[in-house]
């Protein structure tokens, strides 16, 4: 029995040297010279990216702005020039790159033409490993949320300002002459030209104002009892409209509105549950700006882990095993957090902060997600 057995150890021996022996070790930077008979690969880690849209907001009063109440009876009018911010939009994608802390190198092993069986590597090109012994080559599309913005382009200035800004002042002025018993007079008029004040404009605005209000209402009642077409009635009206709303802003003031964009990398790490990540500083006065600046309210990149993996840390493999290394990836909810409201929160998944695994490759074809490094699909032969 016992000489049965020791016939048995020396065949798996002998057929287990005949087999490429094919190996990973972790890659550091204290490593020795690995040499050639092998290839580079690396696990891939997520990297939150975090855009912050911010609302630039501009109120400019109008040059009449004094006179609203007195000549238009208009109350509700800008009164003086401010900015002010406001958070517009927060919008959180992961990207993926190579993870340095996870490169190994594949060690072939020594191989013989008759008993090793050929296979294939597929890497991405960012050195992250895609699979083994795989035909396909096709690649997944890396699809990504994109942030639509708005780019608002405003002229800060005041239609139907410019206007004449003189006035003919006639001056009478009565000479009388005296000839004998007789009184001539003898009327002469000066006509000069003189700036007309600010009072005097706004009146003028407010009028052609009215005018044009007036216009427009008879337009749309029909005053005219003109039959236009209704295009056409549509077209003037809103010519009208443009007209008036620009009369109106030199007493009412307008507001510019503009977009900014601010973006954040985020690389999660450690062993915490419940992750915080500082970005940067908000106010209304200022808008984004950095941490080190006083005043404003922090906003922090909230990560919570849902301990997914937490039953396979007593499992995880060290810095050399045969096959290939791979990952099982954490899933985390992440948030921003700005002045205790949440925005954006969803769910991704963390590679780095999941578990070390290994699968050995002589026998088997796998494919791993060149996102999270998760086994994919294996096939043992």
């Amino acid at each position: 029995m016992t000489r049965k057995i020791f016939i048995a150890i020396v065949l798996l021996l002998s057929y287990s040297l005949s087999e490429a022996q094919i190996s990973s070790v972790r890659v550091r930077s204290s490593s020795e010279n690995f040499g050639q008979n092998g290839v580079f690969y690396a696990l891939p880690r997520a990297v939150l990216k975090v855009d912050i849209v911010v609302a630039k907001i501009k109120d400019l009063p109008g040059p009449y702005a004094s006179y609203a109440p007195q000549v238009l009876g208009v109350n509700d009018y800008i009164k003086r020039e401010e900015v002010s911010y406001a958070v517009k939009g927060v919008y959180i994608q992961t990207l993926t790159e190579a993870d340095p802390d996870a490169v190994y190198f594949l060690n072939f092993g020594e191989r013989s033409g008759k008993s090793d069986r050929a296979f294939i590597i597929q890497l991405q090109n960012n050195g992250v490993l895609k699979g083994m012994n795989e035909t396909s080559s096709s690649n997944e599309a890396d699809i990504k949320a994109k942030v639509e913005l708005r780019a608002d382009y405003f002229k800060q200035d005041f239609d139907y300002l410019a206007n004449l800004n003189q006035v003919v002042r006639i001056d009478t002025i009565i000479r009388r002459i005296s000839v004998d018993t007789s009184n001539i007079e003898d009327v002469i008029y000066n006509r000069t030209l003189v700036e007309k004040s600010m009072l005097e404009r706004a009146q003028d605005a407010a009028k052609n104002y009215m005018d044009i209000h007036k216009n427009r209402v008879e337009l749309l009642s029909g005053f005219q009892e003109v039959n236009y077409p209704a295009q056409t009635i549509a077209l003037m009206n809103n010519e009208l409209k443009n007209m008036e709303e620009a009369y109106l802003a030199l007493f009412k003031g307008k507001r510019y509105i503009g977009e900014e964009q601010y973006s954040f990398y985020v690389i999660p790490e450690g062993v915490k549950t419940r992750q915080t990540y500082p970005l940067c500083k908000f106010s209304k006065e200022n808008g984004l700006t950095d941490l080190a600046t006083n005043g404003g309210t922090r906003i922090n990149l909230m990560l919570q882990t849902n301990g997914v993996t937490d039953v396979l840390k007593n499992q995880e493999a060290g810095d050399q095993s045969l096959g290939v290394f791979y990952r099982v990836p954490e899933t985390a909810r992440v948030w921003v957090d700005y002045n205790g409201s949440e925005f954006a929160k969803n769910t991704f998944l963390i590679p780095q902060l999941g578990v070390l695994q290994w699968v050995y490759t002589t026998k088997t074809i796998l494919s791993t997600d060149p996102k999270t490094g998760m086994l994919k699909a294996l096939e043992i032969k």
